[in-house]
This record gives C-alpha cells, structure tokens and sequence, in this order.
C-alpha cells in the first residue's frame, strides 16, 4: 500500500511537471452564441466552387472570415493562417497559394481563412497602423511588445471559438480540423496544437520559432513582458505538440536559424513528424504547396 501511494504521487509530480511546460493555455470561455453573420454567398455552383464570407463574435471583438465549401463533405476542415502584416487576402490571390485553396477544395476539404487580430478587415482594432511594425526588433517599444502579445494570444483563441463554431454549425458528426500556417501562422498552428487536442495535423512553414522572445536580447525590459514574450513563442510549446508535425523550412531564413528548426524538432516529443529544409529563406518557392497537401491529405481521416 505504501509502495502504491508513493507511486500514484510520483506520477502526479510527473503529470504536474508535465502540466508546467505548457506556458500558456489560451484559455476562453466557450459560448454557444456566435454572433454570426453570413454577408456574402456564392451560389451560382453549389458544389466545390461555392464559399461565404462570414463574420463571428471572437474572444475580444468580430472575425471575419472565408469559407469555401464542399459540399459532399461536412467534417473535413483546413484552417489557412498568414503571416504578419498579412490578411486572409494573401491566400486567395491568383498566386501558388490561391492554387492551394482551390486543390484542398477539390480533394474534399472545407477551407477556412480568418483575419489575425490587427490584419485584414481588423486593422480598425490597432487604428490602422501596419502590424508587421509591432516585432520588438523593429519598434524597441515595450508598448508594441504588449500589443504584440494581444495580437498572438487572442488570435490563438480566435481560431479555438472559430472551431466551437463550426462544430456547432456542422452537428451530427465529428469535425476534423488540420492547420497549414505561413510566418506568424505557422507559430500560430504550433500554438494551437500544443492547446487544443483537437487539430488532426498541422503544416507549419517559415514559422519563427524563437521570436519574439530572441529578439529582446540585450533589452533592459522587465521581467513581466519576456515572461509574456516567451508564452508566443512557438521554441517553448516543442515538447507539447499533440499532433502530427510537418515544419517546412527555408535554410537561410533570416528569422529562425537552422541550429534553432533542429532544436525545435528535436524537442517534439510526437513520433510523426517531419522536417524538410529549402534552399530558400523566408520566401518558400511554389513546390511547398505540393509538400503542404501531401502531408495534410496523408493525414486524412475518413
């Protein structure tokens, strides 16, 4: 008996240590009312080409996104996150990335394409000021730093109230959500799948892992806001993603070194998990895009 108290509390020391990784959970509180507002439809095809412009009561104000639709499939969802000092636009231009909207569609997929809080049709929320000024390598402002941190952590739980919505919208069968995030969404996808379990798989690419916490080195800042800093910073959730991981690379990225991608990976404790290096840097060339859904469509479930 003695032998088994002991053991269930070192197991519960194990569990709380474990719990303790987690920097930040991106707590909210769930809610069944959404607030939602179709104001747009394409009806003209109800079939892969239809999709809607909709709008959602978020965790602090409206988010507004895209929703292409298929409609022989009602469980299978693709959330596309872009990077800072972008919007929900740069994914649906005639560009590599417009073709990937059209073949996930085509592969059976629902896609969804929000603005991050600051971007997009929610500049209003930051006066209209571009938010790729808010990185403390660029402002050195403590005051951009927290709002930084906003714009991380409410996007994070954005994107969970997104997902409440759609299971609530799509009743009667388990929904499948995968991520593929660019820049800032690829961190956002790892911060998401570190907290929410239920994200199928995820595609990250370019994300960058230690910022922005790196790059207040050397700062006299307080204390409070590098501990902020730290909770967005994708190198510090390694070791509590859930679900499979593909980190898709440039070698000579600017903001996340190879000695820092290997650091990450490694730390995954996930056993499904990939890692493929371009010879690129921040700008990842067109073939990503065949990368991106062979994993995603790898990782289907029927």
């Amino acid at each position: 008996m003695k032998y088994a108290i002991l053991l269930i509390l070192a197991y519960s020391s194990i569990a709380l240590c474990s719990a303790q990784k987690l920097r930040n959970e991106f707590t909210y509180a769930p809610s069944t009312e959404f607030g939602e507002q179709i104001v747009f439809q394409n009806t003209k095809d109800t079939t892969v080409n239809r999709y809607e412009k909709a709008v959602i009561n978020g965790f602090d104000s409206k988010v507004p996104f895209y929703h292409y639709i298929n409609s022989e499939n009602t469980n299978k969802f693709v959330l596309l996150l872009h990077g800072l000092g972008g919007s929900k636009e740069n994914w649906v231009k005639p560009t590599s990335d417009g073709k990937l909207v059209d073949s996930l569609v085509s592969l059976g997929y629902n896609v969804i394409i929000p603005d991050a809080k600051y971007h997009g049709e929610r500049s209003y929320e930051f006066n209209f000021r571009p938010a790729g000024t808010l990185p403390p390598e660029l402002s050195r402002s403590q005051q951009d730093a927290e709002s930084l941190c906003e714009l991380y952590s409410s996007t994070i739980k954005d994107l969970r109230i997104l997902m409440d919505y759609l299971e609530n919208r799509y009743t009667g069968e388990k929904l499948q959500f995968d991520l593929i995030g660019y820049s800032m969404g690829g961190a956002f996808s790892l911060l998401l799948n570190a907290v929410d379990p239920r994200i199928n798989s995820v595609a990250s690419c370019v994300p960058p892992l230690n910022r922005p916490i790196k790059e207040i080195k050397g700062f006299a800042w307080p204390n409070e806001i590098a501990e902020k800093l730290k909770d967005i910073s994708s190198m510090y959730y390694a070791d509590v993603q859930r679900s499979p991981v593909i980190l898709l690379m440039g070698r000579t990225d600017y903001f996340t070194t190879v000695t820092e991608v290997n650091q990450f990976f490694d730390g995954m404790h996930i056993t499904d998990k990939k890692l493929k290096f371009y010879e690129a840097g921040h700008s990842l060339p067109p073939v990503y895009i065949n990368d991106v859904i062979e994993w995603i469509t790898s990782h289907n479930k029927n």
